[in-house]
C-alpha cells in the first residue's frame, strides 16, 4: 500500500509543471559522497516509480543514474526533485537527450520537440573569462556560439532532425532551458546508423 501511495504520487506529479517534449534519455547526478548504502536503494526504487521511466541503471559509487523516457510522455523535473529529496539525496544536475527540429527568432534559438510542438530555449556551455567573474545564474553567460548557430540555422533551413543533448538550467524555472552541449543534426546518410535512433 505503502509503495502504491508513492508511485501514484509520482504519477500525478508528472501533470505539474510539466512539459510535453520528445525527451529520449534522462541522467540525473548527485554526490554519492553524501548518499551511503542505505540511501542508493531508496532513491533506485523512488526513480522506478516514476512514470514513463524505462530501463534505469544506477551507478551509486558515481552518483549517477540513466534512464530511458517515454518520449511522447510529458516530462517534469518535478518528479526527480522528490524521489531524490524523499530518498534524502540533493540532485546537482538533469541532463537530457531531446529530439525535435530548430526554431529561432530575432534573439533566441530553440529546440521544438518533434511530437508536439513544446519549445526548449537553448544555451550554450558557460564562457568563463580570464580573471573575471561570470555569473553562473545569467543565461547572457551562456551564448551559442557561431558555429553552433551556423549549424543550427542550416537545420532549420532543411527541415532536418536535431538531437541535441545536455544539462537543463535552472530545470525549476521557465522557460524551459537546455544548454546545448552536444547537437547531431539527422541526415539521411546517418537516420539508419543505430547511434542516432531512439532507445
Amino acid at each position: 500500500m505503502k509503495k502504491l501511495g508513492w508511485s501514484l504520487l509520482l504519477g500525478l506529479c508528472a501533470f505539474g509543471n510539466s512539459l510535453p517534449a520528445e525527451v529520449e534519455q534522462i541522467t540525473v547526478r548527485w554526490n554519492a559522497v553524501t548518499c551511503y548504502d542505505t540511501c542508493t536503494p531508496l532513491l533506485e526504487n523512488n526513480l522506478k516509480a516514476i512514470a514513463n521511466v524505462t530501463n534505469l541503471q544506477m551507478n551509486g559509487r558515481s552518483g549517477a543514474a540513466v534512464m530511458g523516457w517515454n518520449p511522447h510522455q510529458t516530462f517534469s523535473y518535478e518528479p526527480f526533485r522528490l524521489a531524490s529529496s524523499a530518498a534524502g539525496v540533493r540532485l546537482l544536475d538533469v541532463r537530457v537527450r531531446v529530439r525535435g527540429t530548430i526554431a529561432h527568432d530575432a534573439d533566441r534559438f530553440y529546440l521544438v520537440s518533434t511530437g508536439d510542438g513544446a519549445r526548449f530555449w537553448l544555451l550554450g556551455p558557460i564562457v568563463t573569462g580570464d580573471n573575471r567573474y561570470v555569473p553562473r545564474y545569467n543565461p547572457e553567460s551562456y551564448p551559442l556560439v557561431g558555429p553552433v548557430k551556423t549549424q543550427l540555422l542550416e537545420a532549420q533551413e532543411k527541415g532536418q532532425t536535431v538531437v541535441i543533448s545536455g544539462p537543463l538550467y535552472l530545470p525549476t524555472r521557465y522557460p524551459r532551458t537546455l544548454i546545448a552541449e552536444q547537437v547531431k543534426i539527422i541526415t539521411k546518410a546517418n537516420e539508419m546508423d543505430h547511434r542516432f535512433q531512439r532507445h
